[in-house]
């Protein structure tokens, strides 16, 4: 009996705030909570009238005669704010600047750092935003790496073309002009096919600098640790339990920012850090990152 009392009661100071706002130039469903927090439990309909017209008085309530549009407005304008928690925020921020409730004002006070650093954004628009900076940061760093890429190899055909010449296998006009070529090759070429090019021509380089006898033995550890056997289902199962579950999102040892595991990424690392893709490999298992590759997973 008490609880439905309690909740008459409720019933009944809210039908009488928004009766005696209505009434008012004060007509605006932002200022209900903010009057139903003063209602004490013995006012009548006449007392919360009079209380609504005191706060309005006072500079404590809000005037508009429209609520929704403005707010309608200003999510259009600015869709990381659109929740229903930001909109007491405001209309505070508003009251407090004395300031009528449009989508320009709304504006105006998200605007304001002690407003904006109260307000909330949406999910998705958290989530966008660290999907771009992710996106530009990646762009910068792979737009830098080709640059290198680029001296680098050019470097390379420069030390060759040098050597021709200096041999008399070649003239200054067939020197220069191959130099030209070269530089506009590379310049057209873009940051995946750099990579590409320059981790098998830097293997190379490196092999050919070996001793043969190391080179040999590299090899033939390199076929042993490639060779995977056909295993029985019971053994596959066995070693899977093994493997970590490989997720979308992963921060890699000694940095504090994550990187998307998906299809692009598993290539650029391939192409430009072959020790931390064997440790993927190690870690999540070479049918897990093969599968990402693929698309799938």
């Amino acid at each position: 009996m008490t609880r439905r009392t309690e909740m008459e009661r409720q019933e009944f100071v809210v039908t009488q705030v928004r009766r005696a706002l209505s009434q008012t130039k004060w007509n605006c469903e932002a200022n209900d909570s903010m009057v139903i927090r003063k209602v004490t439990p013995d006012m009548t309909g006449g007392s919360i009238a009079q209380l609504c017209e005191q706060m309005g008085n006072a500079g404590q309530l809000l005037f508009s005669e429209d609520y929704a549009q403005p707010f309608r407005e200003f999510y259009a304008q600015f869709p990381q704010y659109d929740l229903t928690c930001n909109e007491e925020t405001l209309v505070h921020a508003l009251v407090a600047e004395g300031l009528g409730l449009d989508a320009d004002n709304l504006a105006y006070v998200a605007g304001q750092p002690r407003v904006a650093e109260r307000l909330v954004v949406t999910q998705s628009y958290a989530q966008a935003a660290r999907e771009k900076a992710h996106a530009e940061a990646l762009e910068a760093w792979e737009k830098q790496q080709a640059e290198q890429y680029r001296n680098e190899m050019y470097g390379w055909h420069e030390t060759l073309q040098k050597s021709l010449f200096a041999k008399h296998r070649i003239n200054t006009f067939e020197r220069d002009r191959s130099l030209r070529d070269e530089k506009r090759r590379l310049d057209a070429t873009d940051y995946q096919a750099l990579a590409t090019e320059y981790t098998r021509r830097k293997e190379v380089r490196r092999a050919q600098s070996m001793d043969p006898k190391e080179y040999r033995a590299e090899v033939a550890i390199s076929r042993a640790a490639n060779h995977e056997p056909v295993l029985q289902p019971k053994m596959t199962q066995a070693l899977a339990s093994q493997y970590e579950t490989m997720p979308m999102e992963w921060v890699p040892r000694g940095s504090l920012t994550p990187i998307t595991l998906d299809r692009k990424m598993l290539i650029h690392i391939a192409n430009t850090d072959r020790e931390l893709f064997r440790s993927l490999v190690r870690r999540f298992s070479a049918q897990s990152v093969d599968a990402r590759l693929n698309g799938v997973g």
